[in-house]
This record gives C-alpha cells, sequence and structure tokens, in this order.
C-alpha cells in the first residue's frame, strides 16, 4: 500500500492511497508536490502510470499544482481522487470555482474524464448527492 496523509494536531486527516497485492508488479513514484497524492506505475499486460489525488474542501487549489503532477507522470496516466468540485460535466447540479478549474484543464490538455452519471457522494446531514470524485485518462 502507497499512501499521504495529512496530520491535524498529530491526528491523520484525508489522504491517498493506492492498494496494489504485491503479487503485481509495481513501482511507486516519489512526487513533488504539496497536494496529497501519490502515484504507482503498474503492469497488467500494459504499463500504466495510476496516481490517486485528495483534494480538501477548505485547501487553496490552483491549475499549477495540477499541472506540477502530470509533468512528473509519465503516459498513460489514470488520475482518480475526491476532488471536491462541482461541474455538470460530471453530472453535478451546478458549477464552482474548483470544478470550473478542473473543467479549464480537461479542456486546455484534451484529457478524458471517465464518469458516468453516477453520483459519488452522500452528504450525511442533508442527503443530498453529487460526483465529487472523478477518474481521468491521460493518454
Amino acid at each position: 500500500m502507497h499512501s499521504f496523509a495529512s496530520e491535524i494536531n498529530g491526528t491523520p486527516h484525508g489522504g491517498s492511497a493506492i492498494l496494489v497485492n504485491s503479487s503485481v508488479p509495481h513501482t511507486q513514484l516519489n512526487l513533488h508536490t504539496s497536494l496529497q497524492t501519490v502515484a504507482i506505475r503498474i503492469t497488467c499486460r500494459k504499463t500504466i502510470t495510476v496516481s490517486s489525488v485528495y483534494l480538501p474542501p477548505s485547501m487553496a487549489f490552483n491549475t499549477d499544482n495540477f499541472y506540477d503532477i502530470l509533468h512528473q507522470l509519465p503516459p498513460p496516466i489514470l488520475i482518480t481522487g475526491d476532488f471536491n468540485s462541482h461541474s455538470t460535466l460530471w453530472e453535478c447540479t451546478k458549477l464552482d470555482r474548483r470544478g470550473k478549474m478542473v473543467e479549464d484543464i480537461l479542456t486546455k490538455h484534451n484529457l478524458c474524464i471517465l464518469n458516468d452519471s453516477s453520483f459519488t457522494y452522500i452528504h450525511p446531514a442533508t442527503g443530498s448527492s453529487s460526483a465529487i470524485d472523478l477518474s481521468i485518462l491521460v493518454y
């Protein structure tokens, strides 16, 4: 297992992980980023880079953070994670600032979002649902 988590007063919060069976050929990639992200190169017939990202809702995020990660990962790349962003492109009912930033990244780099119309999050207090977890393919 490869993981990254932050600590607040000594207690882990958020974070990201990728679980891989030890019998599957893989290598952890060391990323230089302030984002909570991990990445591996994994071989299952073909070799692909898999990255898992967690963007806490309270964290300031800018497109440069994401570009830094993209430039460190060899293609093809599957980026998955909790982006805490809303856009009608991935079936949310609204577009927020972070969602617009992710949309711009997808368009500028011709990336493919793999999400379908499924919701990925249900708010525990309100029961409202959204799709804040994304899967992005980079060729």
